[in-house]
């Protein structure tokens, strides 16, 4: 099985209960990727998104997080992340 070299989940500072939930969950099944790195996503209600931006806060803070955790895995050379 392809083991990825890093696996982050995105939570959101203010529902720490669903990082809780997420957590409780996945000590119920057989999780075959080891270590789960925790990554506070930003808050697209926090962060204003760009005039041409028509998804909603969201879906910019959602997008916004995927990029700085594909940035941070570029200039750290991880070469597999699961996220």
């Amino acid at each position: 099985m392809f083991q990825f070299e890093k696996v982050v989940c995105l939570s959101l500072a203010r529902r720490s209960d669903r990082w809780r939930r997420f957590c409780r969950e996945l000590r119920t099944v057989d999780w075959p990727f080891g270590f789960v790195e925790k990554y506070l996503a930003i808050d697209g209600d926090l962060c204003p998104s760009p005039i041409w931006w028509q998804a909603g806060p969201g879906a910019w803070g959602v997008y916004r997080s995927h990029l700085n955790i594909l940035e941070k895995c570029l200039n750290d050379e991880v070469e597999s992340c699961l996220f």
